[in-house]
């Protein structure tokens, strides 16, 4: 079995959101209910194994910080990301229209225009005080080739079939040959640079390295 590919993938959004805790469900399957922002970026990774290709692909997380004060720095985060998700709160009419203002041409002008991007509605569970129309939002995924998703970091819903959802987008027949290549060439460190069929990761719809670091102790 190939060894686990390292993703990097980073979430980006509005202040309390919910991308910590998103984070937190999928890494340790916990949640907090009290809220600590972000500063500046948080690492964390875990590892996943998908049956079906029998392959491994180990999501290298940075959790940035929604707040105006740490956007210039947010930058830095973007480089090389394969997945890019703009999370924004059911609730929060004002969260989604930030992706649409800001957030979406950040990583336009600052990530590889090959990335996947995810469009992920946090906090489900509080449907009753939805803010944002699901028609409108999964009409601006199809407008900008995006993925969308609706998760509940308290409950865990829907964040498994996030990855799940990213995971086929990564583990197509053409990247997987490109994936084993790499691993016969012995340069899994450097995806950056090998020919993967990268524009594929892009080509998505609704109906369808980082170095190591010690993980940050934060939010």
């Amino acid at each position: 079995m190939l060894d686990a590919i390292p993703i990097k993938c980073v979430l980006l959004g509005e202040s309390a959101v919910g991308k910590s805790s998103l984070i937190n469900r999928f890494i340790h399957g916990t949640f907090k209910q009290e809220f600590l922002p972000t500063i500046a970026g948080c690492y964390s990774s875990k590892e996943v194994f998908y049956e079906k290709e029998k392959m491994k692909l180990r999501y290298q997380i940075w959790d940035t910080a929604g707040q105006e004060k740490y956007r210039s720095i947010n930058k830095i985060f973007y480089q090389d990301a394969i997945i890019t998700i703009l999370v924004y709160d059911i609730t929060q009419k004002d969260s989604f229209e930030a992706i649409k203002d800001y957030w979406y041409s950040e990583i336009r002008e600052n990530a590889p225009k090959e990335a996947i991007v995810v469009i992920v509605g946090n906090k489900s569970d509080l449907y009753e005080h939805e803010e944002v129309n699901d028609d409108e939002v999964k009409e601006y995924c199809k407008s900008i080739n995006a993925l969308h998703k609706q998760t509940s970091a308290q409950t865990g819903e829907g964040i498994q079939d996030l990855f799940d959802t990213i995971g086929s987008k990564i583990l197509t027949p053409e990247n997987i040959e490109a994936f084993n290549k790499m691993k016969e060439e012995n340069n899994l460190n450097r995806l950056k640079n090998d020919k993967i069929n990268i524009r594929a990761f892009s080509n998505t719809s609704e109906n369808e390295n980082v170095s190591n670091k010690k993980k940050n102790k934060c939010c």
